[in-house]
């Protein structure tokens, strides 16, 4: 068996598609899951269990992979330097609190 190389734009890529993935992409109006699925969509599936009630699919963590993005772009940062002033404006020039 190959080994995948891993690479920092791999490991971006594999984030981005679990903050990103949305239901509708993977499931049908019916309930029902796509065939067809492209292979860094299922870089977002943690399980699929089929049962009397239909398929199950759990993904992995949403919130902690746009986290791990977030952090890796300097979003933090650069909101909070963003909405210092608007929080200023909106508070009469009063300082912006600090975590």
């Amino acid at each position: 068996m190959a080994r995948k190389k891993i690479s920092p734009e791999r490991v971006l890529q594999e984030l981005a598609a679990i903050a990103f993935a949305r239901v509708p992409d993977y499931m049908d109006s019916d309930g029902t899951l796509k065939l067809g699925l492209k292979p860094l969509q299922g870089a977002a599936i943690a399980s699929i269990e089929k049962g009397s009630a239909g398929v199950k699919v759990k993904f992995y963590d949403k919130m902690k992979a746009l986290e791990l993005l977030g952090k890796h772009f300097g979003l933090s940062e650069m909101c909070r330097k963003l909405a210092a002033p608007l929080w200023m404006a909106l508070q009469d020039r009063k300082p912006c609190p600090r975590q």
